[in-house]
């Protein structure tokens, strides 16, 4: 459950989060603390599970098609992470209307990953089916590396979006949005770190960078405590370096300034950039 604290602060959009598994997830996230913005072109039944929810949360309505209204969404919540359940979801719909189908799955996942890719959001979550796998009839469970080919529109569909989603992991898995993998294990393995806290400048790759990070740290059971972020280009960082907390093991620092991560290893080193008032970004670097 620890690892769980992590999306406490954090901004997560859910593509179709009018609809059961995606309100479920809201009411999730939105218990854990997150920051929960939400994108689906309508509730999808009457009455919903999402409607009697109430949630609060940013409810954002459009055409998961329409990369332009993606594109915007993303850009205007700035999600660390984003979860993809938006779907034409029903099996007898999809043989009535393979079109909408096959536009709803692949095209909509399509729009979500580029928009990701471009602002160089974090990561991305697909949802996926058992129906994407050939069903050859044996009665055994199904395993990831089962040969994939659901012969119905719908799961045609979704397994041509599971390639997709393949695809953007191994083509552009990080490395050009400065992924920062190995990070967290070091900080954890290595640097002996237990307690975090992350200061980074507010824009897309250090959200890549922390997200990184955060992903090996947590796995392995760090906790980060707090996230500060900085506008684009701060020049003078002690007031952020100030709200640090400061009960940590050390502080990871991301900044367009710097090429490589920088890490605070004492919290002598932490009080002594606290005291600063016109040199701490000397102290920031490493």
């Amino acid at each position: 459950m620890e690892g769980l604290v992590s999306f406490a602060g954090r901004r997560v959009l859910v593509t179709g989060h009018t609809g059961f598994k995606g309100s479920w997830l809201c009411l999730w996230l939105s218990r854990l603390g997150a920051k929960v913005s939400g994108f689906s072109d309508a509730i999808p039944t009457d009455p919903s599970h999402f409607a009697v929810l109430e949630l609060d949360l940013d409810d954002r309505r459009g055409d998961i098609c329409n990369p332009a209204a993606i594109d915007a969404a993303v850009a205007e919540t700035r999600p660390e992470i984003i979860f993809h359940f938006a779907a034409q979801s029903l099996v007898r719909k999809a043989y009535s209307d393979p079109l909408t189908t096959y536009r709803a799955n692949v095209l909509g996942t399509l729009a979500v990953l580029e928009a990701a890719r471009k602002s160089g959001v974090g990561g991305v979550v697909v949802a996926t089916t058992d129906k994407v796998y050939r069903n050859d009839e044996s009665g055994r469970r199904y395993r990831e590396g089962d040969e994939l080919g659901g012969a119905d529109p719908y799961s045609a569909s979704k397994a041509c979006v599971d390639l997709m989603a393949r695809s953007y992991r191994e083509s552009f898995g990080g490395d050009g949005a400065q992924w920062m993998a190995g990070l967290g294990s070091y900080a954890y393995n290595d640097l002996g770190w237990r307690k975090t806290a992350i200061l980074g400048e507010d824009y897309s790759y250090p959200y890549t960078q922390a997200a990184g990070f955060t992903a090996e740290f947590c796995g392995l059971g760090g906790q980060i405590t707090k996230r500060v972020w900085a506008p684009l280009d701060t020049t003078d960082w002690s007031s952020y370096v100030a709200q640090l907390p400061r009960d940590f093991d050390g502080v990871p620092v991301k900044s367009l300034m710097e090429f490589d991560v920088n890490f605070y290893a004492t919290e002598e080193e932490w009080a002594k950039s606290r005291s600063a008032s016109e040199s701490e970004v000397e102290k920031v670097r490493f």
